[in-house]
């Protein structure tokens, strides 16, 4: 793994995930300290100590591949990479997931059922201590994502000012936000693991009473659109949110967005329909609000919505100074439709505040975690992502993949970092399962696959199905591809104690960039600094995506990659898998 200008000392943790392992308690592994001799003659002062390497395989299965990577340069492939330690580039912020209705509904359930699990999975998330985060493979997670109201992933409609007969209630004299019990529990839950997460927030719809042209017998939440006069009072309601938020979980939230997906109307969940020069006033008028009632450390972020309408928040921002950052999410588009907003307001913060992938259709975990960390951990955060923040943190999954609680009719497969199984959570009832992947989703599929018309033969897509054999349904929880992508993305960029700061992605390229490949890179990098100390030491650390696997035909080839660092160089050969490396120099 290792050349001869490399020190005498690496200690390799490998993490690799357990879904090959039935009876595996997580699927996070943790594997021996190896040591590999080296050069022992280097000057004092020049020897780097490669730390870690945190690694998933492709087909998530326990071993010792590092071992057999040591001092060898024996990949099907060799390929530079180049750390271009001088190049500071964003400052990282973090990595989370979503708590939404139908996440604490499946948390909350294994916290009756069986406290020990979901205290250990709740600590695998959040608990960025050495022990969890770093020795049991846990992602140390510092930022939630939850709605304001209902969202898709909710059991019922309803919004925090509800009215009978959908009557106005313009001095929000019915205001609550305590229709979500549930919600709210596991966020002091979470809080109580890590004081310091951050909260992000988001209304899928006003109240119903706000709307018109909404479906009939859903009230208006589902359809219909914000009336004008009733702007005002929306920013008022916002405001009142985060005020009554923050009086119930004892902190600040961190983010507000004025509007889930505002460029999309659903018809099966909540929804509104905001162009860019109304939201700008919106958003003024909230920014207003939460001034008013001391709230000023909450931001605004625009858009949160897809990379395909990117010309919105540079729209918001031209009319009003009320918004700090932007969110983008994965469902339509190119990461690097970021690019012209990043240009015309630079400095300003940058998240990918959504994804969602699916359980079936044999994408998972593979064909998912390939996708995800090329396009969330390579591609969006290239182009000036600062955190990434994926769906629900966690869904019921039935014995072929289906997971569950949602509103009715939407997705059915969609993916969450843990899986419950249902005797984990007693989930009475799972929604349909004829439905083809939701819309919204930004799930794509084979329409003649969906439809029963391709070589598939049904209606229902295919349930993933575990190397190991089907999902156990009596066994405990299971991660998936979305929990690595956010294990390796924090794991790189967060500070290991309170000293320590987030850190700062740094250049790095490949001698790939000048192929053209038609399937692109074989690797994928991205590297970053964390200052550590007063002596000036800081920790370096790489993500890099293997994906020589040969267009997903089931040939996976290893890959050595020729590192470069301040004129040394290490020989790291690794199977196709996503991987993160750390170093002290």
């Amino acid at each position: 793994m290792l050349s001869v200008k490399w020190t005498s000392l690496l200690s390799v943790l490998l993490v690799a995930a357990a879904l090959a392992d039935p009876a595996a308690s997580s699927l996070v592994k943790r594997a021996k300290k190896i040591d590999a001799g080296g050069d022992t003659k280097a000057a004092a002062g020049t020897q780097i100590v490669l730390d870690t390497i945190f690694s998933t395989a492709w087909n998530y299965s326990t071993g010792d591949f590092p071992e057999k990577s040591i001092n060898l340069t024996n990949g099907d492939a060799i390929i530079g990479i180049d750390v271009h330690d001088n190049r500071a580039l964003q400052q990282m912020i973090g990595a989370g997931c979503g708590i939404t209705d139908s996440a604490s509904i499946a948390l909350q359930a294994v916290k009756q059922a069986n406290r020990d699990q979901y205290d250990e999975l709740m600590r695998t998330f959040f608990d960025q201590s050495p022990e969890w985060a770093i020795e049991k493979g846990g992602a140390g997670l510092n930022i939630v994502r939850s709605p304001i109201g209902a969202s898709d992933f909710a059991t019922s409609v309803y919004s925090y000012d509800d009215t009978a007969d959908d009557s106005p209630d313009t001095s929000l004299s019915l205001f609550t936000i305590d229709r979500a019990p549930k919600m709210w529990q596991t966020h002091m839950d979470i809080q109580k693991i890590n004081a310091r997460v951050k909260r992000m927030w988001a209304p899928w719809s006003p109240p119903d009473w706000m709307k018109y042209n909404g479906t009939v017998g859903s009230g208006q939440m589902i359809g219909g659109q914000l009336q004008p006069k009733y702007y005002d009072v929306y920013a008022k309601y916002l405001a009142r949110s985060m005020q009554a938020i923050k009086q119930k979980l004892g902190s600040s939230p961190w983010q507000l967005s004025i509007q889930n997906e505002p460029m999309y109307l659903p018809d099966k969940y909540p929804g509104n329909k905001i162009n860019a020069t109304d939201a700008a006033t919106i958003g003024g008028y909230t920014r207003q609000y939460l001034d008013a009632y001391g709230l000023k450390d909450v931001t605004l972020t625009a858009y949160d919505h897809n990379w395909d309408h990117a010309e919105y928040p540079t729209k918001v921002f031209d009319s009003t100074k009320a918004f700090d950052s932007v969110s983008w999410h994965c469902y339509g588009g190119d990461p690097s439709a970021q690019d012209d907003f990043n240009k015309a307001f630079p400095g300003r913060t940058t998240i990918m505040s959504e994804c969602t992938r699916i359980t079936q259709n044999n994408e998972e975990p593979w064909s998912n975690l390939r996708k995800s960390a090329s396009q969330f951990l390579t591609e969006a955060i290239e182009h000036g992502t600062q955190a990434v923040v994926l769906w629900n943190c966690a869904l019921t999954v039935d014995e072929n993949g289906f997971t569950t609680p949602h509103l009715p009719n939407v997705c059915s497969n969609c993916a969450a970092p843990a899986l419950l199984p249902q005797a984990m959570t007693g989930n009475a009832k799972i929604q349909s399962q004829t439905q083809p992947p939701s819309r919204r989703s930004g799930v794509t599929t084979d329409k003649s696959k969906a439809s029963g018309k391709g070589p598939f033969g049904t209606h229902i897509l295919p349930a993933y199905v575990p190397p190991g054999g089907p999902i156990d349904t009596h066994g405990k929880f299971r991660l998936t591809s979305d929990f690595s992508v956010l294990a390796h993305l924090s794991r790189a960029i967060r500070p290991r104690n309170r000293e320590e700061q987030w850190a700062v992605r740094v250049g790095a390229s490949t001698t790939e960039e000048a192929n053209d490949f038609p399937d692109g890179e074989r690797i994928k990098v991205q590297a970053y600094r964390t200052s550590i100390g007063s002596d000036g030491k800081r920790r370096w650390s790489l993500t890099l995506l293997q994906k020589h696997d040969h267009f997903l035909s089931g040939v996976y080839n290893d890959v050595t990659a020729t590192i470069k660092f301040r004129g040394m160089v290490a020989n790291v050969t690794l199977p196709v898998g996503l991987h993160t490396l750390t170093w002290v120099a």
